[in-house]
């Protein structure tokens, strides 16, 4: 019997035990002593098979808690910028909820004004050499212009495709106080003219819904009223309250500072 050809031999543990055990296999009674080698090969056998299987067992234990870590980690980077876009969607919503509070509240105060200025007055015909009766203006609602100070410059009354701007009673401003017609209407009212100028030679709008502007001036001079027409888009009106705003406060000053 060939003794380096037994399965196992190769998992004792010193080069002693393994020369015990391949005399006893030469000897003339090895069939006495193979039932004992057989055993102490398996036996070193499965204590090197489970040695391994703990090992491997631990690798796998440390790779899954490391897995269970990052998976953390990134649940919890997902959860803060969950967390940070709810706040920022939470901080518009209240600015926009203010803006549309401020509008209420506005419209309530011409609401209850106009209720104590209600008369029933006589229809009166306009003799042939008087200015015929302009046309009523009608309006959804009314945004005031105010100054970063909180002074009323003006009132926005808006309509479903115009507007027009009424200056308070205690300003009194003229068109020619910069920066109103190098700004408001050189770069504004007729850039948006220009634009639908080229819309309306390419048919892309109708010659009625074209923006067009009108600027009313009192016998003095002071600017009475600005009309405003077809402004058509919510983002044209965002622009023109942001710009008639800005204006309107930057010839106040001009005018007040001073005086």
């Amino acid at each position: 019997m060939k003794v380096h050809s037994l399965p196992g031999l190769n998992l004792l543990e010193t080069p002693s035990e393994k020369a015990i055990l391949k005399r006893l296999c030469s000897s003339r009674y090895a069939h006495l002593y193979l039932p004992v080698i057989f055993n102490i090969i398996w036996l070193s056998y499965r204590t090197e098979v489970q040695t391994r299987s703990w090992s491997v067992r631990d690798r796998l234990n440390k790779g899954r808690d490391q897995q269970t870590e990052d998976l953390k980690a990134l649940e919890d980077e997902e959860d803060t910028r969950r967390l940070a876009d709810l706040r920022q969607s939470l901080q518009e919503r209240i600015g926009a909820l203010e803006n549309e509070l401020d509008d209420l509240r506005t419209l309530l105060t011409l609401l209850d004004k106009r209720l104590g200025q209600v008369s029933f007055k006589k229809a009166r015909i306009p003799e042939p050499s008087e200015e015929p009766p302009r046309v009523k203006f009608e309006y959804e609602r009314v945004v005031p212009l105010k100054t970063t100070s909180g002074t009323l410059l003006a009132e926005m009354q808006i309509g479903q495709e115009d507007l027009r701007v009424i200056p308070s009673n205690e300003v009194k401003l003229s068109r020619d106080i910069p920066p109103f017609e190098s700004f408001m209407v050189k770069r504004i009212f007729e850039e948006m003219m220009k634009r639908d100028e080229e819309d309306e030679k390419k048919e892309k709008l109708s010659p009625d819904m074209r923006f067009s502007y009108e600027v009313r001036e009192s016998e003095d001079g002071m600017i009475e009223e600005i009309r405003i027409k077809n402004y058509r888009t919510d983002r044209r009106l965002r622009e023109l309250r942001t710009s008639l705003r800005w204006t309107l406060e930057k010839m106040y000053e001009k005018v007040y500072s001073q005086s």
